[in-house]
């Protein structure tokens, strides 16, 4: 249910970079000069550069062409493909042995393939459904989340329960199980 260990890694080399940039381009938190400083300040301060982030795409575009950590075009193919993202609010509907199915609340309904980055999705939420605010990415085969999931305390009736198990089927009926976000 996780995606690579080295993958892992790297997603927690890259996207903190990101977020620093754009701290840095929007002098957000001054005294905070790195990536690292930045990723270990609290979920606050993290939130608050990821919801700039995702609101204005031209972060990433702007990191590629500048490319102020220096990284190696392999590593800034992965984060143009973050142009791509997927936020939203979402139903935790079930564990798979491959990954958790992300179900859209928005219309068309789609069922997503979502891995987990370090915690595994089925230990931190055990009974499914859950929903929750979240932004997709994709990350080589993968769909994953950025880090961030905003569960909401919401208990669902066997009414409901029924009705999103009816989404899920028509999703996958009508697009499968959507195991990439395509980023052409």
């Amino acid at each position: 249910m996780r995606i690579p260990k080295e993958d892992i890694d790297l997603f927690f080399k890259l996207h903190p970079l990101l977020l620093q940039y754009v701290n840095q381009r929007l002098n957000i938190f001054p005294k905070i000069k790195t990536a690292e400083s930045l990723r270990t300040s609290g979920v606050e301060n993290v939130n608050r550069i990821r919801a700039e982030l995702w609101g204005k795409t031209e972060y990433i575009t702007d990191f590629i062409s500048g490319n102020p950590a220096d990284l190696p075009e392999d590593e800034l193919a992965l984060i143009a493909g973050w142009k791509h993202f997927l936020k939203g609010r979402f139903y935790i509907l079930r564990h798979l042995k491959k990954y958790s199915i992300f179900l859209t609340e928005a219309e068309p309904t789609k069922a997503y393939g979502v891995y987990s980055l370090n915690t595994p999705l089925n230990e931190m939420f055990w009974k499914p459904p859950v929903y929750m605010e979240a932004v997709l990415i994709p990350f080589r085969d993968h769909i994953i989340y950025d880090g961030i999931l905003y569960p909401y305390s919401i208990t669902f009736g066997p009414g409901f329960r029924f009705d999103l198990n009816e989404s899920y089927r028509e999703a996958k009926n009508k697009f499968g199980i959507i195991e990439q976000i395509s980023v052409h």
